[in-house]
């Protein structure tokens, strides 16, 4: 998603991001529909990596499952905000998905098989479907839906500053100067007058990024619910005296016990607001 150190890209991320970078080139340079016919092979491309991203997230749903089943009083929060983001994460996907669909509706109608367009040159469909040239109902309902995902993300987040900016980036629906100088609306820079085969890139995209932004955030979860837990690497036996004192004609009793320790990193000990060299104590009678 971004190159901070705790939130590095993958490949594929650096990928998606390599293309859509050429796709908004080739836009600002307006070339021929023939080059843009190109983007029907990044599209699925994407779809592809939508596909598999969608199988990784059904498995990260599944381990949340079983760690539930395990403790349920330990994972139950994070269980239900999972839940959660799985909702949203379908929602804006979904409208995404009904704006893909309605473009080889209106395009090749009967014809379509909703893989690739036949008819690669059209520049209104996108423009009609969302009401540009009118009340821009759809449009806006398209943004305002992916502004709330961006501020549920960085909520769910609990407004990490490196996620907050890594997402305010990727979700970014703000006004966009176009090569004239002149300020455009997120809506017409996008999606007005563009050919079909780049919006439909573009959606792909959009969906490609919710689907990584929601393993992220699943992964997450992960990690916060072992955050306060002590990690260990040894196991050791310790015997834990119950007689104080022990005279003749009495017996010792003990109890022993196994100890989790951790040898890489050794504690702080203090006693009576006094730092301990180590965690033996001897105290003098």
């Amino acid at each position: 998603m971004s190159g901070a150190k705790n939130c590095p890209e993958t490949p594929r991320q650096k990928m998606i991001g390599m293309m859509y970078l050429v796709l908004t080139a080739m836009l600002a340079l307006n070339v021929s529909t023939d080059v843009l016919s190109g983007f029907a092979v990044v599209d699925k491309s994407l779809v592809n990596n939508i596909n598999n991203a969608d199988i990784r997230n059904s498995s990260l749903y599944d381990d949340m499952q079983y760690l539930y089943e395990q403790n349920p009083q330990k994972v139950g929060e994070w269980l239900d905000k999972s839940v959660l983001v799985r909702e949203k994460s379908d929602s804006i996907f979904n409208l995404f998905q009904d704006f893909r669909v309605a473009l080889f509706d209106k395009i090749d109608g009967e014809e379509a098989d909703f893989v690739e367009l036949k008819s690669k040159g059209n520049t209104d469909a996108a423009a009609q479907y969302l009401e540009l040239g009118g009340s821009r109902r759809k449009g806006t309902e398209l943004k305002n839906a992916l502004d709330q995902y961006r501020v549920f993300v960085e909520r769910m987040f609990e407004y990490d500053s490196l996620k907050v900016k890594v997402y305010e980036e990727m979700f970014n629906t703000e006004n966009l100067i176009n090569s004239h100088g002149d300020s455009q609306s997120w809506l017409d820079a996008n999606f007005n007058g563009m050919p079909a085969d780049a919006v439909l890139a573009l959606i792909s995209k959009y969906q490609s990024d919710i689907r990584s932004t929601e393993a992220e955030l699943i992964q997450w979860f992960k990690m916060q619910q072992d955050a306060g837990d002590f990690r260990v690497n040894k196991i050791t036996a310790r015997v834990i005296p119950v007689s104080k004192q022990v005279i003749q004609g009495s017996s010792y009793q003990a109890e022993i016990a196994l100890m989790a320790v951790d040898t890489t990193k050794v504690p702080t000990y203090y006693l009576d607001n006094r730092q301990l060299e180590s965690s033996h104590i001897e105290i003098p009678c």
